[in-house]
Order: structure tokens, then C-alpha cells, then sequence
């Protein structure tokens, strides 16, 4: 190391001559080192070698830069584009820099722009420095890719065939070696597999920069596609019904459901078939015919369809659709229907694709129509016109028939009625494709309502509030969907439109009654209901007196509920006075039952504090009154979050929106718990860690909460108090919320209260600037300082450094948050003597004064001591040894004085 320490450099102060040596030494070395490992660079040297001296030894270092064509064990060969190849041989000794600072010789490779500082030996340079030069661009090998067959292979080797010639690839260092997209080891290769070596070559060495082992392709057979229907399923694969009725096994790995049509794609193997791809279809590709007819039977997964006067079987599953046109989207298939089939062929059975359900079966287009008076009914056959001259008309089951403006039946039909039937002729047969009933020529009207009551032959309905008699005529017709009833079918509570002759305005003779379906309004709630204000209300019953006077009567069943704005609540709340909306339904023995109640009580908001909790229930304190609260349906929120009754504790304030009941309890609705942003203040009675209790000029007891971390400043002093520090006795003020029982503290001021204290100095830390004092009470106590402490000896400013040991003190303080007291003002009690005699030992801030009785007495000079003379204000200068003085001042705990006037008397 001492020599690589010359060759870099001489140091400071060591002569030229040294360096010569040492450079000369290190020559020896590293040719020994390249004689005794050869010359692995020999070659015929360039001919612009004779620029520099041949081959013979040049004296003295030489400097030649070029590019690092190729890198050996003991050095590398490099190109000067002007001096022709050189190889540099290094050893541990040569030193390599970038940019004048030591770097790896790692950093030497192929395309390295280098300069090489040694000896040359002809084309041989023993390098003592290596500078390395980077560069943007740098030259890199140029390299090929060779495709051939494996010969032989090592750990970082591989032998190819290449056409003719045959290659030896050496593994660069981190080149990858690839099989199928993943890295493996180049011994895994094997003989005569086909390989594709990306490759440089330096040094006359081929390196190889990536391997890349292909595959060899297997032939293999040829995919076709099979569609069907899978029959079967297993875990090996399942069974296809072709499209040509053939039926496969397929071998599949995954899950196939049964019916399902498919698309399969793969090969045959054998007596089966291997499935290289499934696809789910809609469809197949096949064609399709359509025929119609009446369901004739169906079973599991088949349907046989009547069409004229022969049968046809089809075979459905999961794949056949099936639509219908009819109001109950439930109904299935089922003998009788009318449908359309579509289905294709597959070996001797039909599949069916789609099956359409009709809602009616169609007929004949009419060709005529009749009208006239209903003479004669006999069976199916009605006579229409006179006794003279009628014209018979059969009436399918299939024909629709109308009684005015709505639906009837052939029972609808009666002799004497005016009716007009639409025909079509078949064999000679008039049969009707529809038939409407004319009323008469009094003009009709109509009233909806509910039943309230029924005579033997009249009824009352409330209609909009009015109570109306609806009279019954042999002819009234009475339908319920369509279907002619009798008057005992009625109910009270069942919604009735009657279309009749008005007598009056609250009495009409109905002409047709037809009982109209229970439907939902777009509210939610059920149209037969009576509105009004609730007049009694019993256990099992509600009364209520409608706007027009009448009084309606309702039954309260165990499953009629009470909603009040829109929320279920106990049917126990219900009470006279408000106004409610009755829904009604048919009930047992003649009775209307109230199947919901739209509850309308007045709804009010009272705001308190929680003053005590019970189980579904509360207590509010107000600011005028305490009330109790049911909390039965109560939707909870808690700072405007939903919540549950838990979240209520004691002392929260909440709001409750509800209503009154005649017991006077609230009926909660919903309850918003709220932490309303507080500012109190009062004097602190206890502190208990981070609880601070403090008592308001009312008298009222608040418990303060702090955070952790949360501290109380005081502006005075400038001091931060942990809750834990704050004294008693101070008034602190705070901004916070409330919450259960306690404020949660946000910011907290505090108005420190100043003591005076009289007391001995025991004690003084520099370090804290504090002193102890013992006060006239025996106590002893710290007092801190700081930066505006002020300092007083009677009435001269002093310093803190001026207090002394003994001294009595007089101080203004403020309580600490360390637990000691910060003082404000601190004035040192001494006492104020006289004394005359002569100045002895005077310096720059003391003498001593020989008094008359030879007792000697220190005096300090402060900065506020005064020197007169005459009664003028002189420069300490006149002061000098053996002057008779007179001395004023404060004697100090030691015996000294600190002067505060001198004056000469000399």
C-alpha cells in the first residue's frame, strides 16, 4: 500500500527524485507480473507503433488513451485511434480513477473509453493508472443471433451446429437462459434441440448475451366445432344430443349443465370426442318451422300441441323460452292454452326453440253483425229481434261480451235486453265474436265508495264523506272481476262503483254494482278509507265523525296498525281529538274492519337536557319543565348520524319531535342528540388528573374534561398548565361541547390571581434563577424568575444576581406550573445605614471605609451608585484612596454595603 501510495503521487515536502524511484520500482513489479503470466495479446504490432519507439523499451511513464476492445485475467487490450492496440497489464497496484477519485476496476469493460498511465514494452504497457472516461454513447460490442443445434453443454457453456460450423458460446455474466417464457438453466438442454443464442465476439471468445431453447411444434389434429344439447353430465365430461341427432361423449374438465345448448370445439379421439373450448349459445344453427294449437298434455320436458286434427310432440328444457300475453305473469303451461311452438329436428324428435303463450284463442274475423231485442236464451243460442222474424246466434265461450262500458258473461244475458252480437258464418251457423249489452236511455250516473252497511235490498255507502242509499231492482247486476254476484256476497268495507239513476243527491237506484280490486295509491295506502276527526276510541274500536256529520264505526283488529307520519307506532297512542285517515276491509259479522290508521296528532319539538333514562323511555329536563319521554319507534341521531338508544347517557341535551298523549307523556318520534359549542368560566374547586372542577358565579357545579395534550395558557406569565397543574382557587375560562355530565374542553384560558409573600432566602439555583425563600409563616417555597421579573433594592433597580443568602425579600408572585411560584417583582427589604470615613483599597467596584472607630466596613459600587461633590454629580475618578467619604446604601446580609450615593466631604 505504501508504494500504490507513491505511484499516485508524491506528498507534500517529498522530493521529485522519490517519486522517480517509486514509479520506477512499481515498473519492475508489474513487468515481473506480465512477464510471468505472458502475453496473452500477441499478435503483429501495428505498424504506427514506430511513432512511439518499436519494440523497444521506452524510458520514463508513458500516457496513451482508446477504447477497451476486449478484457483478460491480467489486464485488457485497448485501441488508440492514432497509436494502433496496446495491451495493459494491471495488478493489485494499478490504481483506477474517474474524475481524479478512486473507483473498481469493475468498471473497466468492453467499450470503455479509457486512458492508461505505465511503461511500455513494445506493444505491452505496464499500467500504473487507469483513468476511466464515461461517456454518453459508449461503444459496445456488436451482436448476432446464431440459430442451431445443441452439441454439448456445461454450466456456462453450450456447442452449437450451425449450418456447416459448429460455435462455442460462453455465458456472459446475468445473460438469461429461456424455455417456454421462463428462466432455467442452460443444462437443460438437450442434445440435438434446436437453440438461438444472441452472442459478441472479444477476445477471440464468443460471448453469449441470451439463450433462448425453442420447442418442437407437435402436429395436431384437426379442430372442428359439434353443436347440441347436453343430456348428461359428469366430472370427466358430459353427453351432447347433436343438432344431427348423433350423440357424443366429450371429455371435459369443466362444469357443463344439463339442457344447456352448446358450441363444443375440439377433435375426435376414438369412439368420443375431446373439447378443447365450450360456448354457451342462445341459438343453434339450425332452421326452424312454427305451428299453433291447444295444449293437449305436458310433462316434464315435453309438450303435445293439438294443430287441426293431428297431435305433435316436442321436446323442451332449460333452453326453450316461453313468453305469454297474459295478465298473470305466473301462468304457466297447462292443457287447454292456446300457443305458437317453434322447433327444429333432431334425429326422429322435435326440439322446441320458443313457446309463446296466447291470452285468448283467435277467431274468425266477423263478416256481420245483428241488433235488436233479446227474445229467447236456449243453451249457448240466443234469438235476437221479434217473435215474426229473429236471427239465432251461437255464443262461444270464446266471444267477449260487454255490458255497457264493462266486461259481463253470457249469465249477463237476459230476455228483454237490447243487445247487438258480431258473427261470423260457419256450415251455415251464425256464431258471435262479440256481444254488446245497450242500457237504458236514462241517463246513468256513478258513485264510488265503501260499504258501511247492507239491508235485503238496499245498502249505505260513504262516498267522499257522504253517506249514500244505494237501492237494489230485480235487474240490478251485481259483478265482482267479472263475475255476477248476489247481494249476500257484499260486505262492509268492500269499495264498490254503482252506475245508476240519482234520486236526489244521497240516494241512487243502481243499474250495475261492480266490487272493485284492493289496490294501493301511489302513498302507499289502500283507497277505502274514511277521513275525519276521531271521536272515540276504545280497545277494539275507533269512531270518527266525517266532514259532512256522519259517524263511522270501525274495528281495531290485532293486526291493524297506527302510523304517524308515516312511522309505525303502538296502537296504544291513539286518542280522541286529532284528526285520522281510516283504511278499511270487509270484516267478520257484518263489521268493517280499520286495517290502517293515518294518525294526524299535533307534532311539537322540546329541547332539554337528559336527566334520567328508564328502559324505552327517558326524562328531559327543560329550562321550564321536566318531561317524560317514550322512546318506543324513536329514530335516533347523534350529531346528525344515525344512533341507537345507547348513544343517550345523563346530562346530553337532545331534541324530541313528538306529540303529546293524554297521560302527558311525549310520544318520541325522533330524538337528535347535540353538543352545542359552550363558553363558561369559573374558579376552580378541584382537579382530579384531566377532570377540572370549577364553580360558576350562579353557584352551578361544571366538570371540565381536557384532552390529553389539551393545556390551559395564561397570559400573564406566558405559561402552559396541564390540567393536573392547574392551581385552585384561579378562574379559568373555556370553549367547549357539551356532552354527558361534562364539557369537553377545546381551549382553556386561565387569569392567574398575584400573592405577596415576605420571606428569608435559604437557598439560591443559579441554574433556574430561582431562589427558596422561607416566609414568615415557616414554609418554605420556590420562587422562579424570569425574563420580566423585576428586581428592586428599595428603590434601585437591582439585578437577580444581587440576592443574597439571607436576605428578606418582599415578592409578588403568581403561581407555577412546576408547582413553586413565578415571581413578578422581587425587592430585597435591606436595611438603609449611613457611615463616614476613609476610602481604603478602592477598585473599580469596592473600598473599604475606615470608620472613626477603626472598624472597616466594605462598600460595592453599583451601576446606580452616585458621587457628588458639592452636591454635583463627579466621575468615579475622584474618588481615591484616603478620601473622607460619606456612604449611603443598603447593607447587605454579609455586612457589606451597597452604596448608593457617596459623597466627598474633602
Amino acid at each position: 500500500m505504501g508504494l500504490c501510495r507513491r505511484v499516485t503521487g508524491p506528498g507534500p515536502g517529498c522530493p521529485a527524485v522519490c517519486a522517480s524511484l517509486a514509479l520506477a520500482a512499481l515498473a519492475v513489479v508489474l513487468a515481473g507480473c506480465g512477464a510471468a503470466t505472458g502475453d496473452p495479446g500477441s499478435g503483429t504490432p501495428n505498424s504506427s507503433l514506430g511513432a512511439i519507439g518499436g519494440n523497444r523499451e521506452r524510458p520514463g511513464t508513458i500516457f496513451i488513451r482508446g477504447t477497451v476492445g476486449s478484457i483478460s485475467k491480467i489486464g485488457f487490450t485497448y485501441t488508440s485511434p492514432t497509436k494502433g492496440t496496446f495491451m495493459a497489464v494491471t495488478s493489485t497496484l494499478t490504481t483506477y480513477t474517474i474524475k481524479e477519485k478512486a473507483v473498481s476496476p469493475l468498471l473497466v469493460v468492453v467499450g470503455t473509453h479509457v486512458g492508461v498511465h505505465g511503461y511500455l514494452h513494445g506493444t505491452r504497457i505496464t499500467a500504473v493508472r487507469v483513468t476511466i472516461y464515461p461517456s454518453k454513447h459508449p461503444v459496445v460490442p456488436k451482436e448476432k443471433t446464431y440459430r442451431g443445434t445443441e452439441l454439448k453443454v456445461g454450466g456456462d457453456w453450450i456447442e452449437l451446429a450451425v449450418g456447416q460450423s459448429s460455435y462455442h458460446f460462453v455465458l456472459a455474466r446475468d445473460a438469461p437462459v429461456i424455455y417456454r417464457y421462463l428462466p432455467t438453466s442452460l443444462t437443460t438442454a438437450k442434445p440435438g434441440q434446436r437453440v438461438d443464442v444472441r452472442a459478441y465476439f472479444s477476445a477471440g471468445t464468443w460471448h453469449a448475451t441470451r439463450v433462448q431453447l425453442l420447442v418442437q411444434e407437435a402436429k395436431h389434429p384437426r379442430t372442428v366445432t359439434e353443436y347440441g344439447i347436453v343430456t348428461a353430465s359428469s366430472q370427466s365430461g358430459f353427453t351432447l344430443n347433436t343438432i344431427s341427432g348423433q350423440t357424443l361423449q366429450v371429455a371435459f374438465a369443466g362444469q357443463v349443465a344439463t339442457s344447456e345448448e352448446v358450441s363444443v370445439h375440439g377433435w375426435p379421439v376414438g369412439q368420443g370426442f375431446h373439447a378443447s373450448k365450450i360456448y354457451p349459445r342462445t341459438s343453434l344453427p339450425v332452421h326452424t318451422t312454427l305451428v299453433r294449437g291447444l295444449v293437449a298434455s305436458v310433462g316434464s320436458d315435453w309438450l303435445t300441441v293439438t294443430v287441426g286434427t293431428r297431435r305433435e310432440s316436442f321436446f323442451m328444457g332449460a333452453f326453450t323460452h316461453v313468453t305469454a300475453a297474459l295478465s298473470d305473469p305466473s301462468h304457466g303451461l297447462k292443457s287447454g292454452l292456446y300457443v305458437s311452438v317453434r322447433s327444429w329436428p333432431q334425429g326422429a324428435r322435435r326440439v322446441a326453440s320458443s313457446i309463446h303463450i296466447y291470452k285468448s284463442i283467435p277467431v274468425p274475423e266477423a263478416t256481420g253483425e245483428v241488433k235488436g231485442p233479446l227474445i229467447k236464451i236456449s243453451g249457448d243460442v240466443v234469438a235476437i229481434g221479434t217473435t215474426r222474424r229473429s236471427t239465432s246466434v251461437e255464443i262461444p265461450t270464446i266471444a267477449k261480451i260487454r255490458d255497457g262500458e264493462h266486461l259481463a258473461t253470457f249469465a249477463t244475458l237476459a230476455v228483454g235486453q237490447t243487445i247487438s252480437a258480431r258473427y261470423y258464418v260457419s256450415s251455415g251457423v251464425f256464431i258471435a265474436t262479440s256481444v254488446h249489452i245497450y242500457v237504458s236511455e236514462a241517463a246513468l250516473k256513478t258513485r264510488t265508495g265503501t260499504v258501511v252497511s247492507i239491508g235485503n235490498d238496499s245498502l249505505q255507502m260513504i262516498d267522499r264523506g257522504v253517506d249514500v242509499t244505494v237501492n237494489l231492482a230485480p235487474t240490478s247486476v251485481i259483478a265482482n272481476n267479472g263475475k255476477l254476484e248476489k247481494l249476500a256476497s257484499l260486505k262492509p268495507g268492500m269499495r264498490i262503483r254503482v252506475s245508476g239513476v240519482l234520486s236526489g243527491l244521497t240516494t241512487i237506484t243502481a243499474h250495475r254494482i261492480d266490487v272493485l280490486v284492493l289496490t294501493l295509491t301511489n302513498a302507499g295506502h289502500q283507497p277505502q278509507s274514511f277521513h275525519g276527526v276521531v271521536t272515540a276510541v276504545s280497545a277494539t274500536r275507533i269512531r270518527l265523525t266525517l266532514t259532512s256529520g256522519t259517524s263511522v264505526s270501525s274495528v281495531i283488529t290485532p293486526t291493524t296498525t297506527l302510523l304517524v307520519h308515516n312511522r309505525a307506532v303502538p296502537i296504544s297512542w291513539l286518542f280522541a281529538g286529532p284528526t285520522a285517515t281510516v283504511s278499511v276491509a270487509p270484516g267478520a259479522s257484518a263489521a268493517v274492519d280499520a286495517t290502517q290508521i293515518l294518525f294526524h296528532p299535533l307534532t311539537r319539538t322540546v329541547t332539554g337536557n337528559v336527566s334520567s333514562l328508564r328502559p324505552s323511555g327517558m326524562s328531559l329536563t327543560s329550562r321550564t319543565a321536566t318531561v317524560s319521554v317514550a322512546l318506543n319507534v324513536a329514530s335516533i341521531t347523534d350529531d346528525g348520524s344515525p344512533s341507537t338508544s345507547s348513544a343517550l347517557l345523563v346530562g346530553l341535551k337532545a331534541a324530541v319531535d313528538g306529540f303529546v298523549l293524554p297521560d302527558g307523556i311525549w310520544a318520541a318520534l325522533t330524538v337528535a342528540i347535540t353538543h352545542p359549542s359552550l363558553r363558561i368560566s369559573g374558579l376552580v374547586t378541584a382537579v382530579n388528573g384531566q377532570v377540572v372542577t370549577i364553580q360558576r358565579t350562579s353557584g352551578e357545579v361544571v366538570l371540565l374534561h381536557f384532552p390529553t395534550g389539551l393545556t390551559a395558557s395564561d397570559a400573564k406569565t406566558s405559561q402552559q398548565f396541564q390540567s393536573a397543574q392547574i392551581p385552585l382557587g384561579v378562574k379559568v375560562s373555556v370553549e367547549g361541547k357539551q356532552e354527558a355530565g361534562f364539557v369537553l374542553v377545546t381551549v382553556a384560558d386561565l387569569t392567574l390571581k398575584s400573592s405577596l409573600l415576605h420571606g428569608t432566602v435559604t437557598a439560591i439555583d443559579l441554574v433556574q434563577n430561582s431562589v427558596t425563600v422561607t416566609l414568615t409563616t415557616d414554609e418554605s417555597i420556590i420562587v422562579y424568575t424570569a425574563a420580566l421579573t423585576k428586581f428592586t433594592i428599595g428603590r434601585d433597580v437591582a439585578e437577580f444576581s444581587d440576592i443574597e443568602v439571607n436576605d428578606t425579600l418582599s415578592i409578588r408572585a403568581y403561581p407555577d406550573a412546576t408547582g413553586g411560584v413565578i415571581a413578578s417583582s422581587i425587592d430585597m427589604q435591606r436595611k438603609l445605614l449611613e457611615r463616614t470615613g476613609f476610602v481604603s483599597d478602592l477598585s473599580a467596584t469596592s473600598f473599604a471605609l475606615i470608620l472613626h472607630d477603626s472598624s472597616i466596613v466594605t462598600v460595592n459600587i453599583q451601576a446606580y451608585t452616585e458621587v457628588l461633590l458639592n452636591d454635583q454629580d463627579v466621575p468615579l475618578s475622584e474618588l481615591t484612596d484616603g478620601e473622607k467619604v460619606k456612604v449611603e446604601g443598603h447593607l447587605r446580609p454579609d455586612g457589606s454595603v451597597d452604596a448608593t450615593k457617596i459623597t466627598l466631604e474633602s
